[in-house]
């Protein structure tokens, strides 16, 4: 897994990063505010986010957490010392795999990534695999910037490349276009400019991407 770590106790970050990096995953970025952690969503995939409630500046976790969201698909994880019914409620909203009560504990911490990995593993399943097939016989691998289609190699730019991976990553679920204008930066895209993405898309690869009337777009399923 690709981990990114909200946290502002050295102590903690060191024992996240040591027991993460032993069962072999890799971390991103380590962050100790909301505004610092969303700009590493940007730049870098992260799988799972593991992050302190309590975080410096303005924003706590739970709203890092929900602007994460905004970039990508992160499962998510708290770390906190707060266990307020309040504090647990709003959390909630964010849907996390876990809710950790600090003092944490190597074990739990060990426990709590085992299950996200399997989780992970279990709902996303697609990613997993070094290369994507999908619509008129198109194949992706994963880490390039290039489809090879059944009349050749097709170079992505940089924006079409984005939409595709966060098409791969939902598989044949859809997704709408405010979430997909919310996942270029902080500064989301204008509704005509997602549509207008999509039909270049659309243009170099014919039959890759469907229409959900209403909701939104999806991945072609491989024919």
């Amino acid at each position: 897994m690709k981990i990114l770590i909200a946290e502002d106790e050295a102590p903690t970050v060191s024992m996240l990063s040591r027991i993460a990096e032993d069962k072999g995953h890799e971390i991103v970025a380590v962050c100790t505010s909301a505004q610092e952690a969303c700009e590493a969503a940007q730049r870098h995939a992260v799988d799972l986010a593991l992050l302190d409630i309590n975080l410096c500046g303005p924003e706590d976790g739970i709203e890092c957490g929900r602007k994460l969201l905004r970039y990508g698909n992160p499962k998510l994880i708290y770390l906190t010392s707060c266990t307020d019914d309040a504090t647990v409620a709003e959390a909630m909203r964010t849907d996390p795999l876990n809710y950790l009560v600090k003092p944490l504990s190597e074990r739990d911490i060990a426990i709590a990534l085992s299950l996200a990995e399997r989780h992970i593993r279990k709902t996303a399943p697609d990613m997993a695999v070094s290369v994507h097939r999908f619509g008129e016989a198109y194949r992706y691998r994963a880490g390039g910037d290039e489809v090879e289609g059944p009349d050749g190699t097709v170079v992505l730019s940089h924006r079409e490349l984005r939409l595709l991976k966060l098409l791969l990553h939902a598989g044949r679920n859809c997704i709408e276009s405010e979430t997909i204008a919310r996942s270029f930066g902080s500064e989301p895209l204008e509704a005509a400019t997602v549509r207008s993405l999509v039909r270049r898309l659309r243009r170099k690869l014919p039959g890759a991407v469907e229409t959900v009337k209403g909701y939104g777009y999806r991945i072609a399923a491989i024919r």
